[in-house]
């Protein structure tokens, strides 16, 4: 059994019992002040996801599997991504996508940034835990989880 007992210092008649006493409620009180709001942050982060996705949906979505620093992050891009400004539509006659040798020019590991400027704005896009995929009427295009351009199909 460990048996703690303070420096000669703290109960010296220096010090006494009363302050080792109020050191120790101190520290007590660190605890808890700590435990308290480590329990809020988790609330706001919880507040958060629920406002951007129903909570009735997080379980088919893997939400609910996710730690609270996942959550929070996942949180902070939803909500990057719905207050950033959308890039203006390209004006041109056929559209990029279109253009089958826009196709061609695709290459892996190409930046979400390139595939834009190649086949133009997608009319959908789907987003996984793991990939992006972007639909055009000519085929489609998935990033991988770092956002490169990992494989596509033409139809």
């Amino acid at each position: 059994m460990i048996h703690f007992s303070p420096p000669q210092h703290f109960t010296s008649t220096k010090f006494g019992r009363k302050r080792l006493v109020a050191f120790f409620l101190c520290f007590a009180a660190s605890l808890l002040f700590s435990a308290t709001w480590a329990a809020t942050k988790r609330t706001q982060t919880v507040d958060t996801l629920d406002r951007l996705i129903p909570r009735e949906q997080w379980s088919s979505a893997g939400l609910d599997k996710l730690s609270s620093t996942e959550q929070q992050t996942l949180a902070n891009d939803i909500s990057s991504l719905l207050s950033s400004p959308r890039p203006p539509q390209q004006t041109t006659t056929t559209p990029p996508a279109k253009d089958r040798t826009q196709w061609r020019k695709l290459e892996r590991k190409m930046t979400k940034d390139d595939v834009r400027k190649l086949l133009g704005d997608p009319d959908t896009i789907s987003v996984s835990r793991f990939s992006e995929s972007w639909y055009y009427p000519a085929g489609s295009v998935t990033f991988n989880g770092k956002g490169h351009l990992d494989l596509w199909t033409e139809d």
